[in-house]
């Protein structure tokens, strides 16, 4: 079976947790799979990122800018198809939400969630014009739709109309990395941090980093000696803003926003870290909580969408819109060590139950069954 992979969307830096789902499957796919051919279609971004180390996976380079997402859409319904018959490809799978609606192959779409539904005014009005067209359409003709999540699969299964028995939910898993002491020093000494609350989120709206500020705000008229909030992830223009509001409260030296950290040093950033808290008020999944948990630490999540589905009974769950309520479950962690402990216990359990490999192999069960359906 020729089974091409639809890379297109690949940014580095910028694509976030859709970079992760696609970098660990398929280096996985590629262990247990030697029998199909993969042709892994990437943009001008994305080329030569992924790790293609089996032979029977291939890249194929097209002179196509990730980041113009209109252009990408095009793209995707005009020219893929015709790749798709060049190649003699059987399958396509979309690993990032959307998929061409025309293919002359069966057609597989991972849609992690359906945001641009609920958060529209976060994406360009041509995407979301765009995506709420191709959508429906797309799903609907998908051999098969994978998702991430059972929340997930509720919301696609009420938004796009689609019969639940069409959903496989094949869950994410944590990339757990060696820890090297020289990464703690760089990141240590580049940031002046140290005994710190950490986060990773990216400065959109839904990620909820201004509910967090207020929480963190609430911790610091209490007590003085309050951990340095680490806030890690990709900004945005509104950050001016939020540091401006920082200053003026006089938190500006106690609120540390590193940018895009490389993977090479995420690993040193989540060990340092005293407690690591996601304030999102949507998700599909929530994979830094479950790489928080494999790193051995405590977690205090908000307790909406997709998020109690990871988090399990392995942390503090909170409301997201409440600042005061996140503040408490932050101070609970920080204040008590005996719930610190029992916390990190259950998180390395909790994050050893979700496996890559199982991703994997699960999602090349779903190509079997889309090519002969």
């Amino acid at each position: 079976m020729r089974i091409g992979i639809n890379a297109l969307y690949l940014i580095p830096g910028k694509t976030g947790g859709m970079y992760a789902y696609l970098k660990n499957y398929l280096k996985y796919l590629q262990e247990i799979d030697t029998e199909n051919e993969y042709f892994i279609y990437t943009g001008t971004e994305g080329a030569g990122t992924l790790n293609l180390f089996a032979e029977n996976f291939h890249e194929i380079r097209c002179p196509l800018p990730a980041r113009m997402r209109t252009l990408h859409y095009l793209w995707e319904i005009f020219i893929m198809p015709l790749q798709m018959w060049k190649d003699k490809i059987h399958l396509l799978h979309s690993p990032a939400n959307i998929s061409p609606p025309w293919l002359p192959c069966k057609s597989v779409v991972t849609i992690h969630d359906v945001r641009a539904y609920f958060f529209s005014p976060e994406f360009p009005r041509s995407f979301t014009f765009i995506y709420r067209k191709l959508l429906p359409i797309m799903a609907k003709r998908s051999a098969k739709v994978i998702t991430v999540s059972e929340y997930s699969k509720k919301t696609i299964t009420d938004v796009l109309g689609l019969s639940p028995d069409k959903i496989a939910v094949i869950p994410l898993a944590p990339e757990t990395a060696p820890v090297q002491e020289k990464a703690k020093e760089i990141i240590k000494a580049k940031y002046n941090i140290e005994n710190y609350i950490f986060t990773l989120i990216t400065a959109v709206p839904h990620k909820n980093m201004d509910g967090l500020i207020h929480a963190y705000k609430i911790l610091t008229e209490r007590k003085q000696d309050i951990p340095q909030l680490v806030i890690a992830g990709i900004t945005g223009p509104d950050l001016k803003i939020t540091k401006n509001r920082l200053k003026k409260w006089g938190l500006d030296q106690r609120v540390v926003f590193t940018g895009f950290v490389e993977d090479a040093y995420l690993p040193a950033l989540y060990t340092s870290a005293r407690l690591f808290v996601f304030p999102s008020k949507y998700e599909g999944f929530g994979l830094p909580i479950l790489e928080a948990m494999s790193y051995g630490i405590p977690v205090v999540s908000s307790g909406t969408t997709a998020l109690p589905e990871v988090v399990g009974d392995a942390g503090i769950m909170c409301d997201p819109d409440n600042p005061l309520k996140m503040a408490d479950a932050i101070e609970n962690v920080l204040s008590d060590d005996t719930l610190r402990k029992a916390l990190i216990q259950k998180g390395l359990i909790r994050a050893a139950g979700f496996s890559w490999r199982q991703t994997a192999e699960k999602t090349l069960e779903e190509y079997k069954t889309a090519v002969t359906s």
